[in-house]
């Protein structure tokens, strides 16, 4: 199975090779349709994460900018309930439509560069690559960031072209501004650009001219994040320097954690196709052509290995390097040996069969036979690593435990409202904001009355926690005793426990009288 440079062979392009069904345009839109369609029939009948409903406890208050990120992904959930009301189909609509946008983008660059047999290919890869159809189904910062991404690279790249108008540009700084409203690493466009300008010494002036047009459009529509990041001591901008580039331990390189990141780039696209991104983005660079998605590519990877050199990062942050990466698989498509093709393709689709029919099941009622909770064990409260078994059952157990984030939330909270109106507690003050989020959206009754004590200032800053001093709230925590959040009361009482099957049980306690350290204080 080796790798070709040479021109396809007749064999690859036979009617045999199957791998040359995802060339035609009737099997694209027949793709888009029915994995649309699927999306939003899963959007609305699976529960949220709790990413999602922290994301949803942002809409309910719309700002200019919040502690963790701009504030777009706010602004889509809160549009999407003045729609459809409150359901975790709204909080999803526009995650789904996003994915829709990123395919048509990405078919119509990879047409624009390499043909419509091309674009056809990019769009269906855009559309299956598991890190791609998973942005266009939860709802996070990255669900609009990667379509302006490839709108924005899709007008630059009209605009390189020497008879392209310089309204292109414009197109792109507005992609690009919408863009960075959902999250900062937007900015890699540009430095994209960048490295395209050094690589493209016939094209520098209109390359440069084009930056600045489409840089200052973005940085205006930008613009008031920076005023509530300047209004709020620069709290977001600082949150993600410390988050994305804090250095974990005294070495200079984190060998460990930079070798998860090369995992995730091979694997966040499914496996084969993830090296045919890299094989692809290292051949043929001095044809235009092939420079311009490579460019993004590289910058995007390059960001992130050096972040990860350093800290954790999580696999969805560099999925923006794949918009480049599979173009540029789908313009060099025949370049590959037929079985290079059909390992790509066949473990992609089958990688996809086996997350829908999964994802399906996940969605089932409760009492469905049928249902993930009736095969997976629930997580033993003390893991044990002796032996074989002993491991197949802590993953078993972690995989259940995972499921219970989107399975059992709406029993954890509707148990917590039920020990609120029992407990005469005021208030809600949550540990942490995955408990706050689930307390409000599942327990709408709760959703003014939650606050997280230790937090809440950073993250929930529109919140006027003063009001409830000397009042008493009922604690959630998922450790016992969290000294931390109890230390915010006079005394407390501890109310037991709540624990759904197949989740992190919940502390509870009713703390009495809320004391919070006064402005000033020491």
């Amino acid at each position: 199975m080796s790798l070709s440079n040479g021109q396809p062979s007749d064999n690859s392009l036979s009617k045999q090779d199957w791998t040359r069904a995802i060339d035609a345009t009737g099997i694209f839109f027949a793709v888009l349709f029915a994995t649309t369609l699927w999306k939003f029939w899963a959007a609305s009948s699976l529960g949220l994460i709790y990413d999602e409903c922290y994301y949803w406890l942002w809409s309910l208050h719309p700002q200019l900018g919040y502690y963790d990120h701009p504030p777009l992904v706010a602004w889509s959930i809160a549009a999407g309930s003045a729609l459809f009301g409150h359901s975790e189909f709204a909080v999803r609509f526009f995650s789904v439509l996003s994915g829709v946008v990123v395919a048509l983008a990405g078919r119509a660059l990879a047409s624009s560069l390499y043909g419509m047999a091309a674009g056809n290919r990019a769009g269906i890869f855009l559309l299956l690559a598991p890190i791609f159809s998973g942005n266009a189904f939860l709802t996070t910062p990255d669900t609009l960031l990667i379509p302006a991404f490839a709108v924005a690279m899709l007008c630059a790249w009209k605009g390189v072209q020497s008879g392209g108008s310089w309204m292109w540009w414009l197109g792109a700084g507005l992609a690009a501004g919408v863009g960075a409203l959902s999250k900062y690493t937007m900015v890699l466009f540009f430095g994209g650009l960048g490295l395209l300008w050094l690589a493209s010494p016939g094209k520098r002036i209109r390359i440069f001219w084009g930056t600045l047009l489409a840089g200052l459009v973005a940085l205006a529509i930008f613009s008031p994040v920076i005023i509530w990041n300047a209004q709020n001591d620069w709290a977001s901008f600082g949150f993600q320097l410390r988050h994305g580039f804090r250095n974990q331990q005294e070495s200079l390189i984190n060998f460990d954690k930079l070798g998860n990141y090369i995992v995730y780039l091979v694997v966040i696209v499914s496996p084969v196709l993830g090296l045919l991104c890299f094989r692809s983005a290292t051949s043929r660079l001095r044809e235009p052509v092939f420079l311009f998605p490579a460019a993004f590519f590289w910058v995007v990877v390059a960001f992130f290995a050096f972040s990860a050199a350093k800290a954790k990062i999580e696999a969805n942050w560099p999925m923006s390097a794949f918009l480049g990466g599979l173009i540029l698989v789908a313009g060099n498509w025949d370049r590959f040996g037929a079985l290079w093709r059909k390992w790509a393709l066949g473990i992609l689709v089958a990688g996809d069969l086996v997350a829908a029919v999964g994802i399906s099941l996940a969605a089932m009622p409760p009492n469905s036979p049928l249902s993930p909770r009736n095969f997976l064990p629930a997580p033993p409260e003390v893991r044990s690593s002796a032996g074989f078994s002993a491991l197949v059952q802590k993953q078993l157990g972690d995989l259940r435990l995972k499921l219970g984030e989107i399975l059992e939330t709406r029993q954890t909270a509707a148990a917590i409202e039920k020990k609120f109106q029992s407990s005469g507690a005021e208030f809600v003050c949550a540990a942490n904001y995955q408990l706050a989020a689930i307390t409000a959206f599942y327990a709408p009754e709760l959703k003014n009355l939650v606050w997280l004590p230790r937090e809440g200032p950073k993250r929930l800053r529109w919140i006027n926690h003063q009001s409830w001093i000397g009042k008493n709230a009922l604690v959630l925590s998922w450790n016992e005793e969290p000294k931390t959040e109890l230390g915010f009361f006079q005394s407390h009482e501890a109310l037991g426990k709540i624990h759904v099957p197949g989740t992190h049980p919940v502390f509870v306690y009713l703390g009495k009288s809320y004391s919070p350290p006064q402005p000033g204080a020491p």
